[in-house]
């Protein structure tokens, strides 16, 4: 009986063991530091020693504070900036550039810059646009339809409460102050505005901290949760910043630490074991397809495997999103925030536009399954009495391939799709 004891135990720290060398591995092996701007592939894998107290460069830092950081957004552009990024078609390296002028906006010459006859637009990457040239925007192919400069304020990986309170910054400060402003987002929209450290939900992104406006069930109303101040020093004091954010984030114990792999690593199997075995097959299986040049066809030929190889670790992420949907929860924070611009811009007399566009993934999931899963989100905006449009039934038709730069990250509307968004906008949008 001691025997057979003995060996038990022997046999689940021998398991152990190599569980959790094989689970680093693979993490260290695609993600690597986590650098978010440098990755291609993410597998969602999180460990405890890795993800709970994350560690950047001097470098990291650097470049975020130079292009990105801003003390009550997150993130913004910086004004009179400009940069490269590389997307791949086809394996193929295109090179895509764009430019921050004085008052952070990007640039587009499509028109003369009349202060007097123009529109501005804000949001995230998709209202950015992201992987085209500045003369290749939706914004620049709509202001020489209607000849008048629609102005770029998106930043990529913004919620729209990020976008409102740029917006109002500007407008307070007379950056901008628009007769008509567009809020451009994509579905992601919903988790973002709910998030304060993007890295508790969107796993890597630990740069990324940002206000939120979070229901406060002691006021029984919804209030705005401010970022909290960083220490005058080189790097940010994740760990200080961390122990004042987690308890109001909603993902610390929803998603993080549920997913998160830790010791000892059998245990952690409690939580979505399911999702943790499952991504560290795909990519141990896709590890050694790559090394040794080798496939078993009844695995590629599966509906699950299909469904990895396109999303790969961001399959389950994607799931989450739909299910969010169809929360009151996330549903509520997204249009409480909706209601605030609203209010704002009736308030100072600007007519404010709505409109969410779908990303490469979630136009082909819906092309697909035919389920329109933001549905209850458009309806719900329609009740409130709250017009949120979307160029859904105008891109359904089209290949994604032929209307997406890319597929990271969700992906972005190519020179194609943007031209086919601006013309649902003029249509749509008369007014303008």
């Amino acid at each position: 009986m001691i025997y057979v004891i003995v060996l038990t135990l022997f046999l689940i720290f021998l398991i152990e063991n190599r569980l959790q060398k094989w689970v680093n591995f693979i993490r260290f092996k695609y993600d690597k530091s986590y650098s978010w701007p440098k990755k291609n592939i993410i597998t969602n894998i999180i460990t405890e020693n890795l993800d709970k107290n994350p560690i950047y460069t001097k470098e990291e830092f650097f470049i975020h504070s130079l292009y990105l950081y801003d003390f009550f957004l997150g993130t913004n552009n910086k004004p009179n900036t400009h940069n490269n990024e590389i997307r791949y078609e086809k394996k193929k390296e295109i090179l895509t550039k764009y430019s921050i002028d004085r008052i952070g906006k990007r640039g587009n010459n499509a028109v003369s810059n009349n202060l007097s006859n123009y529109i501005s637009s804000y949001g995230d990457s998709l209202c950015f646009c992201r992987y085209v040239n500045d003369d290749k925007t939706w914004q620049h192919s709509l202001s020489k339809k209607i000849k008048k400069n629609v102005r770029n304020f998106g930043v990529g990986n913004h919620g729209l409460d990020q976008a409102f309170l740029k917006f109002k910054r500007n407008y307070e400060k007379k950056i901008d102050r628009p007769k008509k402003v567009i809020f451009l987002f994509g579905p992601e929209t919903i988790r973002r505005n709910v998030s304060l450290w993007k890295h508790y939900y969107e796993f890597g992104n630990y740069l990324n901290f940002k206000p939120a406006f979070l229901f406060n069930k002691l006021k029984k109303k919804y209030v705005l949760y401010k970022i909290p101040n960083f220490r005058k020093k080189n790097f940010f004091d994740l760990k200080r910043l961390q122990n004042k954010i987690h308890n109001e984030d909603v993902f610390y114990k929803n998603k993080f630490l549920k997913y998160m792999w830790k010791k000892p690593y059998l245990f952690s199997l409690r939580n979505y074991g399911i999702r943790k075995i499952t991504l560290l097959l795909f990519f141990t299986y896709t590890y050694f397809k790559n090394k040794n040049k080798f496939s078993f066809k009844f695995i590629e030929n599966s509906k699950l495997y299909k469904k990895l190889n396109l999303l790969g670790g961001l399959f389950f992420d994607f799931n989450d999103k739909k299910k969010m949907f169809k929360e009151n929860f996330y549903i509520d924070g997204t249009l409480n925030v909706v209601k605030l611009i609203n209010n704002f811009c009736n308030k100072k007399k600007i007519k404010c536009y709505f409109v969410i566009v779908p990303t490469y993934y979630d136009l082909r999931y819906i092309q697909k399954s035919k389920d329109r899963y933001f549905q209850l989100f458009l309806d719900k905006c329609k009740k409130n009495k709250l017009q949120m449009i979307s160029p859904l039934n105008k891109l359904i038709d089209y290949n994604c391939d032929t209307i997406y730069a890319d597929k990271a990250y969700g992906g972005h509307l190519n020179e194609k799709g943007n031209k086919i968004l601006s013309n649902y906008l003029n249509m749509y949008l008369d007014e303008l």
